[in-house]
């Protein structure tokens, strides 16, 4: 029913970054480096990296957003994700979108089976808003391809930044619970097209979006990141 990514090809990874069906259940609310940095050791299974582990250039570090608990963890078996991903690079930038970028593998059909609808819910630090139905099919019954899929994720969380449709209208009436655990993703501090797609994941019938945000050299957490 779901994507099988161990049959994807391997042209769509880029040597540069770690393999896109690790990157999905990584631990919320935690960094993340994206990138390779080591060098290959002689025996290590190489062919898992698709090249070497190591290619010089910045690091991709990432703050995963965190999520409620039943939304994280190991995937039900045989469930998978949805990776998104632009020339091997993974998690594209909201903002991108907006520009025309193309995603590896745009064309694909994730969504596939007997399924008709998928539920789409967004879990936000601060919010619990309610899962959204869309169609597997566009209006020619066709499946709906990986960009159809990711164009209706943008659309939901932009929504939430400003305020429109359904979610916008969701957190008018209900607006965020500001914390010490939530003050970090405090919508108001927040450029949405900042905000990096890394995968959706089926948790309990609904399919999540894993978020993340790109962090700096200049972040007490940057240096601790977790390889692994």
């Amino acid at each position: 029913m779901f994507v099988d990514y161990s049959t994807q090809d391997p042209s769509t990874y880029s040597e540069r970054y770690r393999p896109l069906k690790d990157l999905p259940t990584l631990e919320a609310g935690a960094v993340h480096r994206f990138t390779n940095d080591q060098p290959p050791v002689f025996g290590d299974a190489i062919s898992d990296y698709v090249g070497t582990y190591w290619t010089a250039g910045v690091p991709d570090v990432v703050r995963y957003l965190p999520r409620h608990p039943q939304h994280c963890g190991p995937l039900a078996p045989g469930l998978s994700s949805v990776v998104f991903s632009v020339e091997g690079a993974p998690g594209p930038y909201l903002g991108q979108w907006w520009s025309g970028v193309t995603l590896d593998g745009a064309n694909d059909v994730d969504l596939v089976g007997d399924n008709i609808d998928f539920i789409l819910k967004v879990d936000w630090p601060g919010f619990r808003f309610k899962g959204k139905k869309y169609s597997c099919t566009d209006r020619n019954s066709i499946p709906i391809s990986r960009t159809a899929i990711a164009d209706t994720v943008v659309k939901s969380i932009a929504d939430i930044f400003m305020g429109s449709g359904e979610l916008g209208e969701d957190v008018n009436r209900n607006p965020q619970d500001i914390n010490a655990h939530t003050e970090q993703w405090n919508l108001k501090r927040i450029i949405w097209q900042d905000v990096r797609l890394i995968s959706i994941n089926f948790y309990e019938g609904n399919w999540v979006p894993v978020l993340a945000m790109s962090i700096g050299s200049d972040d007490p957490d940057y240096n601790n990141n977790r390889t692994h």
